[in-house]
């Protein structure tokens, strides 16, 4: 041998043994293959406790839900079949009409709403019904419902800052308002008579007869007033039943800069970081409204 193949040998001998161990890891083995479900990628916050939403529509319902679902809480909010999906339409029923067809056929009120047992957050459980300016509230009217149903469940009730603040909210809203006066038996206009011509024209006259009342400073009050015992009621009633039923209440000023600290004291386990409401985007929203003609 050489002494030019003497000075290759060690090297030689690192390049087999370097080989041999590569073939030793990559070599087939009779171990089974360990799948990461998403859930595992990214775990979903435990609650021990259904959270029901029991606020008025135009109370901060849907930062109610992102506050729970940005930590990967299961929540629904108004739409049934997605936590994304969160209004109109909903690819399966809505959270309200769930209810309602259970609680017609005497089932727990949110059966097949969500993942089963895994969704443990229901926010926005109104639903339009198809009376003229209708409104199921099952918040309000099927609230001794849910005491039967889910007696351990914990109730949120968001607030605003005071009963103006929410019916100043509301009365940008003719229909809107309208299906609250309506579902609390409370005075409501006479709708117009349907007319024979186009179906935007008969927008337009129902737009103008709103703008009409709303130029009417006594109308605007009466509602003003009317909604805001609207609120006052409602708030009481949860009140009253959170207690005689030793329900867990927590209520939120969702106009107080601090909400996010308040919930994340009563659920340790959620960040007050994944807290976010403005009232500008939610009591200024009629300004985007916009029609096809």
């Amino acid at each position: 041998m050489t002494l030019r193949n003497h000075q290759q040998l060690p090297f030689l001998v690192c390049l087999f043994v370097t080989l041999v161990g590569l073939l030793l890891i990559t070599w087939p083995r009779n171990t089974p293959t360990v799948i990461v479900s998403s859930s595992q990628q990214q775990p979903t916050t435990a609650l021990p406790h259904m959270i029901l939403e029991v606020g008025l529509p135009r109370s901060g319902s849907l930062a109610i839900h992102q506050f729970f679902a940005c930590q990967m809480a299961r929540s629904r909010h108004y739409c049934c079949d997605s936590s994304s999906k969160t209004q109109f339409p909903c690819n399966e029923r809505t959270i309200g009409e769930t209810i309602h067809h259970n609680a017609v056929n005497e089932q727990p009120l949110l059966q097949n709403c969500g993942d089963d047992e895994t969704t443990r957050v229901f926010t926005a459980m109104h639903v339009e019904s198809s009376e003229p300016y209708g409104y199921f509230l099952p918040q309000h009217f099927a609230l001794p419902l849910f005491v039967k149903d889910y007696p351990d469940a914990v109730w949120i009730l968001p607030l605003r800052h005071d009963a103006a603040t929410w019916a100043t909210s509301v009365l940008h809203w003719h229909s809107e308002t309208q299906r609250f006066l309506a579902s609390f038996g409370l005075r409501k206009e006479t709708r117009i008579a349907p007319a024979n011509d186009q179906e935007a024209s008969r927008i337009t006259k129902g737009l103008q007869a709103a703008v009409q009342h709303a130029y009417d400073p006594q109308t605007h009050l009466e509602k003003k007033q009317q909604l805001m015992s609207i609120y006052d009621r409602h708030t009481q009633k949860v009140r009253t039943l959170a207690q005689q039923h030793h329900i867990r209440l927590v209520e939120i000023n969702i106009d107080d800069p601090h909400a996010g600290e308040r919930l994340q004291t009563e659920f340790p386990s959620f960040n007050s970081d994944c807290w976010s409401f403005d009232p500008a985007t939610l009591d200024d929203d009629w300004k985007n409204l916009t029609l096809p003609f």
